[in-house]
């Protein structure tokens, strides 16, 4: 009896074995460990698709009138198809549809609905940023006003810039910030150039109210969304730029798009 057992036991013992001799040649499967998880992490933040937002920008679809206010439909400034515009207030919704306050690269002003007929009226752009602590004056040059202002706000900027200022008497127009001169001017040279404002860099020029041209290399320090900004108005003709007045909105955006200069150090 115990030989006729003893061999059914033999069988099943060389089975094992050879089970787990084949085991022992298959490709061993590791366990994981904490620095094998780290590395399945993405390696860059995701992105997301530009939107319609207060300070960013777009772009428009149409060909449309904007109007002074939401939802009233009064004939206002032309709005071309293709202008890029910066969004200044928003969204204010009427009837279901948004409106947008806007400020146009042809200085068109006012507001117009997100949507008409179904149909979207502004795209928005990604205004694609430089780095603010090393950025040119030929990339401020080639971002324009608008880009601009979405990139930087009142972030304090600094460049080199062969920079001229001229005597003159400038006569009308958006003013009523301390740093606007009614008879001085500089700018950036180069066309286009960079306007510069402020009695940093104007006052360059000296007390002389007929003093010529002045050309100097300086390291412009600034910024563009001057707070006091918030408190120009349209100048009509014959009174100073620094006069105080009251608030136009049109007026407002055109002074926040100025670079005040607060540092002005020359390089020759």
């Amino acid at each position: 009896m115990v030989e006729r057992h003893s061999r059914p036991h033999a069988i099943v013992l060389v089975l094992v074995l050879a089970a787990i001799g084949s085991a022992s040649c298959a490709r061993p499967v590791p366990t994981p460990t904490a620095s094998a998880t780290t590395t399945l992490q993405p390696t860059t933040e995701p992105t997301s698709e530009p939107v319609l937002r207060v300070d960013g920008i777009a772009a428009a679809v149409f060909f449309r009138e904007l109007h002074p206010k939401p939802g009233v439909v009064t004939p206002g400034d032309n709005l071309e198809a293709g202008s890029r515009v910066y969004l200044v207030a928003g969204p204010v919704q009427v009837d279901r549809v948004d409106w947008w306050q806007l400020h146009s690269d042809t200085n068109a002003f006012g507001w117009m609905p997100a949507v008409e007929r179904g149909t979207a009226t502004l795209v928005p752009i990604d205004p694609a940023c430089p780095d603010d602590g090393a950025v040119t004056v030929d990339q401020i040059v080639g971002m324009g006003s608008l880009r601009s202002l979405a990139c930087f706000g009142a972030k304090p900027l600094s460049f080199d810039a062969v920079v001229i200022c001229l005597s003159g008497t400038i006569d009308g127009g958006p003013g009523g910030a301390s740093w606007m001169d009614s008879y001085r001017w500089c700018h950036t040279v180069g066309t286009p150039g960079i306007g510069l404002y402020g009695e940093t860099i104007t006052s360059t020029l000296g007390a002389d109210l007929t003093a010529g041209p002045k050309v100097a290399r300086f390291r412009i320090t600034g910024h563009f969304d001057d707070p006091e900004a918030r408190g120009c108005w349209n100048l009509p003709v014959g009174v100073s730029l620094d006069s105080p007045g009251q608030p136009e909105p049109g007026a407002v955006m055109a002074c926040r798009e100025k670079f005040v200069v607060t540092a002005a150090k020359p390089l020759d």
